[in-house]
């Protein structure tokens, strides 16, 4: 008797095991077609501003034309402010710059690692005279900073951007 239970047991568990390898599978073959690959303009989202493309949302980051714009704006006030003493307002320039470059980083990945290494080369060294408040540690390090975006931009093939320290200091709080 406890052997007919033993096997009445077993073929109920493999009944149950195949079943539901079956709902598995017809579920499978029901979302496949939707999973597969589309191409960004094929993939429509509905915003309350009307439908965009995933492609026409790709393109909608700023350039980093535009990302170096306000980073190159960061970096003229950064210089200003530790010349005045201001060290907390340098530190927050500084902290800005970072993190638009993180935008250039994410929304231009194969310009990352150079981004990257530009920070380590020259921004934490900035970083380091920052927190010293030590004005000559920090112009040496700011225009290290500048020769070495310059010769990015060369290497780069943008040789005609070059950052050059505006004369005048900006309106500072």
């Amino acid at each position: 008797m406890e052997r007919k239970i033993t096997v009445t047991f077993v073929i109920a568990v493999l009944a149950l095991a195949v079943a539901t390898a079956s709902l598995i599978l017809s579920f499978r073959a029901t979302l496949v077609p939707q999973l597969a690959y589309r191409e960004p303009e094929e993939i429509t989202l509905r915003t309350k501003h009307g439908n965009l493309t995933l492609g026409q949302i790709a393109e909608l980051p700023p350039g980093l034309g535009t990302v170096m714009m306000e980073y190159g704006n960061r970096y003229y006030v950064m210089y200003y402010a530790a010349k005045a003493g201001n060290w907390e307002l340098a530190k927050y320039q500084l902290k800005e710059a970072r993190e638009i470059q993180e935008v250039g980083e994410t929304t231009r990945p194969e310009r990352a690692p150079l981004l990257k290494a530009f920070e380590r080369s020259y921004l934490d060294p900035l970083d380091k005279a920052i927190d010293a408040k030590d004005w000559s540690q920090f112009e040496t390090a700011y225009n290290k900073g500048i020769e070495g975006c310059n010769d990015c931009h060369v290497a780069t093939g943008f040789p005609y951007v070059r950052f050059t320290l505006p004369p005048g200091s900006p309106e500072l709080p």
